[in-house]
């Protein structure tokens, strides 16, 4: 089933923002995502949308302080056509290969109040179909409960405001799991505010068309916003057994050799017990080898959504130092990863 990635990731594309971007990819395999304040050159979008496969992209560029949108999918599991276009808001129609239609607004809310008021105006200006199934998903910039800000001043008649600017378009929230905040701001350090400005809500038409479906606060890596990852069947990765299969990578490595030789001498007549001995050794080898680098990264994220979902519950020095460093940790494994990846894109080229 479809899955949408959602991400705040504010200012330019900088290496560390591609590297924590297409980890996000690789982990979650979005189909389609919306990014939003990300200033890079055309030129270079382009670059990153077709190494990510990505074959299909939108983009409303920023002007001014306004944040700018960058809508990418797969075309050949999901078709966007854009019905409508603002500053705050790209919206599109969506048809799955199913032949299920309905519409998703990518928003992104100015921070500015007045001018973010413009925003819910083309919203209710949108001329879209009857009855049509419609979700939106972005960076609201508004809160709709004191539950979802700590820190700093909560306004309660910026939350009505909110939740009647929902209510007046039939608009429900889907709910999420993981952080219960999208937003933090930091001096020197310390979490000093933090909001759930990020969300995806959408109409009852839709709820029906999607009646399991998730969405997930990812852990946070980069930017003070959170990642949101829409699941439409609300299903969660289960594990499974994978067949065996030989990695080219693993020729890269001056030790796979012996790895052969060695099973080879264990069984030098019997064919069918050295091949699967060589199928124990290599799953060994590639575990021992290249999982110490995945494995790592893994439990680095895991740790990471710990901390900042107690973070979430109450400020703490300690938990904030602890979160920089393991943040620091994983940005040093991402690039370690992409070196790499590199080493083996150059040995095959090589080769």
């Amino acid at each position: 089933m479809i899955k949408l990635l959602s991400w705040n990731c504010r200012g330019p594309g900088s290496r560390e923002f591609f590297q924590s971007f297409k980890d996000l990819c690789s982990l979650n395999k979005p189909d389609v995502v919306f990014l939003f304040e990300l200033r890079i050159s055309r030129a270079k979008a382009a670059r990153v949308s077709m190494s990510l496969g990505f074959n299909s992209t939108v983009r409303r560029d920023p002007v001014g302080f306004s944040g700018g949108i960058w809508v990418l999918w797969h075309s050949n599991r999901v078709q966007l056509s854009q019905v409508a276009a603002h500053a705050q808001c790209l919206t599109f129609q969506c048809s799955l290969r199913s032949g299920v239609r309905w519409f998703v607004s990518a928003v992104y809310g100015h921070p500015n109040a007045m001018l973010r008021s413009l925003l819910w105006s083309h919203l209710n200006a949108l001329t879209l179909p009857s009855g049509s199934p419609w979700m939106l998903v972005g960076d609201f910039n508004d809160y709709a409960f004191s539950s979802e800000v700590l820190g700093g001043v909560f306004s309660a008649a910026r939350a009505r405001t909110f939740n009647d600017r929902l209510n007046g378009l039939d608009l429900l929230d889907l709910g999420f799991s993981g952080p219960s905040f999208t937003w933090v701001r930091t001096v020197r350090g310390r979490r000093v505010q933090q909001r759930r400005l990020d969300r995806a809500v959408a109409n009852s038409e839709w709820r029906v068309l999607f009646p399991e479906a998730s969405v997930i606060h990812l852990t946070r890596t980069y930017s003070d916003h959170h990642p949101l990852l829409v699941n439409l069947s609300g299903e969660t990765t289960v594990p499974s057994v994978r067949p065996f299969r030989f990695e080219a990578i693993w020729l890269s490595h001056p030790s796979y050799g012996k790895v052969v030789m060695e099973s080879w001498r264990h069984n030098p007549s019997e064919f069918e017990q050295w091949l699967t001995g060589v199928q124990a050794t290599s799953q060994r080898f590639n575990k021992e080898v290249f999982g110490n680098l995945f494995r790592r990264k893994r439990h680095l994220l895991g740790r990471l959504g710990g901390i900042q979902a107690a973070l979430a519950v109450a400020p703490s020095s300690a938990l904030a130092s602890l979160e920089a460093a393991l943040l620091g940790e994983y940005r040093s494994v991402l690039a370690q990863e992409e070196l790499f990846w590199y080493q083996k894109s150059r040995q095959q080229w090589i080769a």
